[in-house]
């Protein structure tokens, strides 16, 4: 006696507990983020307290320089890209737009605010802080956040799911008294959807040996 066909639901539930989860460890910051005060313009990073007053430049800063080289001082200022950390001394940033040149100095446009235009150390997230607790699912949101945190989430290998759809009436190019199939390509697209490597199959015919 021939076993009777799983509902759909019951098919797919079964697919997706045979593809693996690997997202299933929680996720905690190893540092604060961002680690450092970082600039959040392209500008200048100086001291609020000296108002609109004109700066003198003492260096420039790069995303990834190590800003413990300078120290900004009354009346000066580094001129500084988005990213960078911010210099000792300084505790504002003016965006290179409201700045102008004049000389060798740097003239703002307006009195800056303090904190402004800067990420604080921490202000995303703390050290040992929780990012994504257990048993969510696996996303390229999730690696990169891992990735981030120090973690190392391996790529799960997907499962190979091939599907053939039967019958002597499912036909490419259909009569008027056959049918194209539309279950095998919507069957692939599902399996693909939870996580599968989803092949179409050529269609089967109604006949036991080939099947």
């Amino acid at each position: 006696m021939n076993e009777p066909l799983l509902p759909l639901d019951d098919a797919l539930d079964l697919l997706r507990g045979a593809i693996p989860n690997m997202g299933s460890s929680l996720i905690t910051a190893d540092r604060d983020d961002p680690a450092l005060d970082r600039s959040a313009m392209d500008g200048a990073a100086l001291r609020s307290a000296d108002g609109s007053a004109p700066r003198t430049v003492i260096g420039t800063l790069f995303a990834g320089d190590d800003a413990s080289i300078f120290q900004v001082g009354p009346g000066e200022a580094v001129r500084i890209m988005t990213g960078a950390a911010v210099p000792a001394g300084a505790d504002a940033v003016v965006p290179i737009e409201e700045l102008r040149i004049e000389g060798q100095t740097l003239v703002p446009s307006r009195a800056p605010k303090p904190g402004e235009a800067i990420r604080v150390r921490g202000s995303q997230a703390k050290a040992g802080e929780l990012l994504l607790p257990e048993g969510g699912p696996f996303t390229a949101a999730r690696v990169g956040l891992a990735a981030q945190s120090g973690m190392s989430l391996e790529i799960p290998h997907r499962i190979l799911v091939g599907i053939a759809s039967t019958g002597d009436e499912l036909v490419g190019d259909p009569l008027p008294h056959q049918i194209r199939d539309s279950n095998g390509p919507m069957l692939t697209a599902l399996a693909h959807r939870l996580g599968a490597d989803a092949r179409k199959l050529p269609s089967l015919p109604d006949d036991q040996e080939a099947l």
